[in-house]
């Protein structure tokens, strides 16, 4: 399978699991409060709202993060780009549960198989996996 999907990943809930070493900061002192306080642009209702507390936590941040407050400044609309989806999207972005009924599915039918005869055969399964979950 690893010729047929060369450019597949693991699901973000593996990856999870996977410890990482932490990268050094580089903003001073104590940075525990800072994903705090910028998940609270997060909390906002709509989008109006997000980017008016996307404002006031760079303006915050700017004295003592410059460098964290210009990336929150350039990265706005790509942060708050699932904003402009209608609200149902919006819950299901925050969930990996689809992707992860996906996999579960692709793995049951695979093993039913057992072997599989060509690559297209793999593409066939995997095909007809993603579109029984719409």
């Amino acid at each position: 399978m690893g010729a047929v999907f060369t450019s597949s990943t693991l699901g973000r809930a593996r990856l999870s699991r996977i410890s990482t070493p932490r990268r050094p900061t580089r903003s001073p002192g104590r940075v525990r409060p800072l994903p705090r306080i910028v998940r609270t642009i997060f909390a906002q209702p709509d989008h109006a709202s997000a980017l008016a507390q996307r404002r006031k936590v760079a303006d915050g941040l700017r004295p003592r993060f410059p460098r964290a407050a210009a990336l929150l400044e350039d990265a706005t609309e790509d942060i708050l780009a699932y904003r402009h989806l209608p609200l149902e999207h919006q819950r299901q972005l925050h969930s990996t549960n689809p992707l992860e009924r996906l996999n579960k599915e692709i793995k049951r039918r695979s093993n039913v198989v057992g072997i599989f005869p060509n690559p297209a055969a793999v593409i066939r399964l995997v095909g007809d996996s993603a579109g029984a979950g719409r």
